[in-house]
């Protein structure tokens, strides 16, 4: 965000590589919102500010979890979040490939799978492959295809991008290799640009359900009609 780090660690750095600096800020609980709950639905929101390590008040964010059953073997998480500057000049949040790092264009929501699930399939509308085949290219929704521990169960994990967030479709940071990952990053290579006292908005649905690579369509189906039914 601009110069600060609110990913958390070193900082890349052009033509340098990563840098531990002092700009490691922090995303603040404020208060809570709202917590309710049903038999089948769930919803956590709440107030956060960002602030430097410097003192200095970035963002003011709201932020709104929602988690529904949506059957006998899935469930539904829809992440909203909107971002106000509130720092007095216009920021830009980025990524390391924004800074000049080929293809590491992570930050946003960001998914990371346990250890066994390394090694499994992503899983796009255009087929499955690994985290080298479809690193940085441009999707509505990937899934996760991994396997459970010490149970013959294979489990589908998919991150659906609303269709009226920033760089929609989003190219994605995901990965197979050394670790599971799936994030639709709207800042892979190009940054987010918020006017001072303005806001952005971001809106996600992630599936998780038992099933394969073959039942992803339906899962990012299903998704889908969470994220219109959420948003209406």
């Amino acid at each position: 965000v601009n110069d600060e780090n609110f990913w958390g660690g070193p900082t890349y750095v052009r033509d340098t590589g990563y840098v531990q600096l002092d700009n490691n800020g922090t995303q603040g609980h404020r208060r809570f919102t709202q917590l309710s709950r049903s038999e089948d639905r769930a919803v956590i929101e709440h107030e956060l500010d960002w602030t430097t390590q410097s003192g200095e008040e970035y963002i003011s964010e709201t932020r709104r979890l929602t988690a529904a059953v949506t059957g006998d073997a899935s469930w539904t998480l829809t992440f909203e979040t909107t971002l106000e500057n509130v720092s007095g000049a216009q920021i830009a949040i980025g990524s390391p490939t924004t800074r000049g790092r080929e293809n590491a264009g992570y930050g946003g929501l960001f998914w990371r799978g346990l250890r066994s699930f390394t090694d499994g399939s992503l899983v796009t509308s255009d087929g499955v492959g690994t985290g080298n085949d479809v690193r940085g290219q441009r999707h509505e929704w990937m899934a996760f295809e991994g396997k459970q521990d010490h149970i013959d169960a294979t489990s589908l994990v998919l991150m659906l991008d609303d269709t009226q967030n920033p760089h929609h479709p989003p190219q994605w940071f995901a990965r197979s290799e050394e670790f599971a990952a799936l994030n639709p990053a709207p800042f892979f290579s190009e940054e987010v640009v918020i006017p001072a006292g303005e806001s952005a908005a971001f809106r996600y649905g992630v599936g998780i359900a038992d099933g394969t690579a073959s039942d992803a369509p339906a899962l990012a189906d299903l998704v889908r009609g969470v994220l219109a039914r959420d948003g209406a």
